[in-house]
């Protein structure tokens, strides 16, 4: 049987602009197009190569994944992002989410430690271990991120630990008193948002 001719690889211009087109469909919220054309691009892409372009688009994907709830396709995604570059945190936190909106507390604690290491400014990955803390029912730590977290510019952070919530509350294998701190915490997130308002 003959093969097809092979794929010419893209030049960077394109790949830019392909990923852009992504970005775009991502924050319209057409989830399941970015899968689909992601795929379609990745398919006839001979840039499966190791550039921070690749981790770009690897995100992409990942976070349309986490929208649709396909934790498992989302989780795999970031990790494609991390062999490529292991030190990327918004990849770090992306999982992290992702974690948490399975109920797997201690991989999100992981991730967003992680970050932090990485970005010891990053206010949302506080916030999100605060919540992680809180779910564990470990107080203390989570008020110590909280209070680190209110240092820093929080309100993206908030907007983000939002969506993790939602995902989490509806998700698997958390108890009625976890559903409470869940709640709890998006009161507390409202108010610190309020709080560095007036500041």
């Amino acid at each position: 049987m003959a093969k097809g001719p092979k794929p010419e690889k893209r030049s960077r211009a394109e790949v830019v602009k392909e990923i852009a087109e992504m970005q775009k469909m991502l924050d319209k919220g057409k989830y399941q197009d970015v899968i689909n054309q992601g795929w379609d691009f990745a398919a006839d892409w001979k840039v499966v190569e190791t550039t921070p372009m690749t981790t770009l688009f690897w995100k992409c994907m990942g976070l349309a994944y986490f929208h649709i709830k396909d934790f498992d396709g989302a989780t795999k995604c970031f990790e494609n992002a991390l062999i490529i570059l292991p030190d990327d945190e918004e990849a770090m936190i992306c999982r992290g989410m992702t974690s948490l909106a399975t109920a797997n507390i201690d991989g999100a604690i992981k991730d967003f430690e992680s970050a932090l290491k990485v970005n010891q400014n990053d206010a949302r990955a506080y916030v999100l271990a605060s919540l992680c803390y809180g779910l564990r029912g470990d107080k203390v730590k989570s008020k110590t991120y909280a209070q680190k977290a209110a240092k820093k510019d929080v309100e993206e952070a908030v907007k983000i630990s939002t969506i993790a919530i939602d995902a989490v509350y509806n998700g698997p294998n958390l108890t009625d008193s976890q559903r409470l701190e869940l709640m709890k915490a998006k009161t507390d997130l409202k108010k610190m948002v309020a709080f560095k308002k007036k500041d």
